[in-house]
């Protein structure tokens, strides 16, 4: 595509998650080094907040920030019972604080815990009774699953990384648990309980989400009207920045 630019008159644009920032978590530095050279050489490069932002400025490149629209799910809401349901988002990866969490769970036992993605055997293998491990799940099932929770749970160690979940959770109209960095808290700024991914982290966080459950369920219905506006005008300022 640079290539190709100094022929034909268009604009590079590139979509800059984490991983386009920091491949293989910045480890490599071949990869770094193209990551940052192609960062100089476009036009813009579209980031989902503040902090990446000053990372695209730093390496020399342009940034604009667009985070990520609210999906459109098709779902369907159950009676709640008695026992509330607690899903952790999670890929089992390693800046995921998915022991931690585990450990955690046998001090909710009036809580049932839900942890989504493939498990990692080492992780497990004392996993308490209330911890559901379904696997893999259908599109479909996985959007119920949410749904029917009373509280979503998504944690990285990620300073800058507004995760997938918080997204999903807010589509659904569940409340949030989120990692306490600055990123998601400036995004994700009503319906959610911010911790830190230690294990009594996790564990005072989980307490003040169940115990604010009435006006986190009202507030998130708010942050999904809030993320849609600010979206829309993020939208228009990139259409602004491309003609």
């Amino acid at each position: 595509m640079l290539l190709l630019r100094q022929f034909f008159t268009f604009k590079l644009i590139l979509d800059c998650h984490n991983a386009a920032l920091f491949p293989l978590e910045g480890k490599s530095k071949w990869l770094n080094n193209r990551a940052h050279f192609l960062i100089k050489k476009a036009d813009l490069s579209i980031v989902t907040n503040n902090e990446l932002a000053e990372v695209v400025k730093s390496i020399g490149g342009v940034p604009i920030i667009l985070n990520d629209p609210i999906p459109n799910f098709d779902y369907k809401k159950h009676p709640s019972n008695n026992t509330p349901q607690v899903t952790l988002i999670s890929t089992w990866a390693d800046d995921e604080p998915v022991a931690e969490f585990i450990s955690v769970a046998s001090s909710f036992q009036y809580v049932n815990f839900v942890i989504t993605g493939k498990p990692r055997a080492e992780l497990v293998k004392e996993a308490p009774k209330n911890i559901k491990l379904p696997g893999f799940v259908s599109r479909s099932d996985y959007i119920n699953l949410i749904a029917n929770s009373e509280l979503i749970v998504d944690l990285t160690y990620r300073d800058n990384c507004l995760v997938c979940g918080a997204y999903e959770a807010i589509a659904v109209e569940v409340p949030l648990l989120l990692s306490n960095t600055n990123s998601l808290k400036t995004t994700f700024d009503h319906g959610a309980v911010f911790c830190v991914n230690t294990k009594e982290g996790i564990k005072q966080g989980l307490e003040e989400a169940l115990s604010r459950l009435i006006i986190l369920n009202d507030e998130i219905i708010t942050m999904k009207t809030l993320h849609t506006k600010r979206w829309s005008e993020a939208a228009k300022n990139l259409k602004v920045e491309l003609k």
